[in-house]
Parts: structure tokens; C-alpha cells; sequence
């Protein structure tokens, strides 16, 4: 049995798309763009995006932060036994060690 024979043929399809003027909906430029397009660039769609969403993202990046601030917090009390974390902030670090020598006190809790 032979397989039958095939043959490839190139196409190409060419779209006509009718271009409109219009106004970006964050920084005011005109631009042409198709029926749906409401934004300028790329720039702007992601400004309108955050801007929509700004609580969700701030929520977000603070607690990522709070997060990597603990982790360098543990790392750091267990690589360096002379440091201990300030009371009224729990994210900040104060070193023991003086000019004078270190003083051995104990670590704080840290309450995140």
C-alpha cells in the first residue's frame, strides 16, 4: 500500500479593517484604531487597569512586602544573634553591637 500523495499549497488572506479616529480614554490622544480599541498604547491600557484595581494591587504589594521583610528578619536574627527588633515597629532591625562591644540582651518576638 502507498500513501497517497499530498501537495502544499501557500495562501495568503488579506483583511480589510476600517480604521476610526479616536480618543484615548486615559491620556486624551486621538489615534485610529478599530471598533473596539479604547486605548492609545499598551501604557495606557495597563493605567486603566491598575487604576480600576489600585486597592487590590496595594493590598497585594503590601502584603508581599510585610512578607519579605519577615523573611529577611528571621534570616538575619538567626545568621546575627546580636540584633533585635525594635518595639514599636516590628520591621525594623537594631544592631547591638556598639563601638564598645556588643551586649547580649534577648530577641524580641516579631508581631506582624
Amino acid at each position: 500500500m502507498t500513501k497517497p500523495r499530498v501537495k502544499e499549497i501557500e495562501v495568503t488572506i488579506t483583511r480589510k479593517l476600517t480604521l476610526e479616529g479616536k480618543t484615548c480614554l486615559v491620556c486624551g490622544k486621538t489615534f485610529w484604531g478599530v471598533g473596539i480599541k479604547r486605548y492609545c498604547k499598551r501604557a495606557c491600557q495597563n493605567r486603566a487597569r491598575y487604576d480600576r484595581h489600585a486597592e487590590q494591587y496595594r493590598k497585594a504589594r503590601m502584603a508581599a512586602y510585610y512578607e519579605q521583610k519577615k523573611t529577611e528578619l528571621l534570616y538575619f536574627s538567626n545568621m546575627y544573634p546580636q540584633v533585635q527588633y525594635y518595639e514599636s515597629h516590628p520591621l525594623r532591625l537594631r544592631w547591638l553591637c556598639g563601638r564598645n562591644g556588643c551586649t547580649t540582651s534577648p530577641l524580641q518576638t516579631i508581631s506582624i
